[in-house]
């Protein structure tokens, strides 16, 4: 890492092939730091794990078989739609 700033990040990056050879290096790489809430970023580091949608069952309910579908909606709280998260 070359810099970590509030906004962003720079950095020097070398891509190995498998066996250890180079395959690129990225001089001065920048990228944009994102900052949300801690349930959206929970989700992207656990998926499997972390819940962020209940049950939403009135779209489905006419289908024949309940059990074969799922409905679902975000539900991330009030934080995650906050005008301080609108950058995410």
């Amino acid at each position: 890492m070359r810099d970590v700033h509030e906004k962003y990040m720079r950095a020097d990056i070398d891509i190995i092939r498998p066996g250890g050879r180079l395959w690129m290096r990225l001089e001065g790489w920048c990228d944009w730091r994102f900052y949300g809430p801690g349930e959206a970023y929970d989700f992207f580091r656990f998926p499997g794990e972390i819940v962020v949608s209940k049950p939403m069952a009135a779209p489905i309910a006419r289908f024949p078989s309940l059990d074969e579908f799922a409905c679902c909606t975000p539900d991330l709280g009030e934080t995650f739609y906050s005008r301080g998260s609108a950058a995410f």
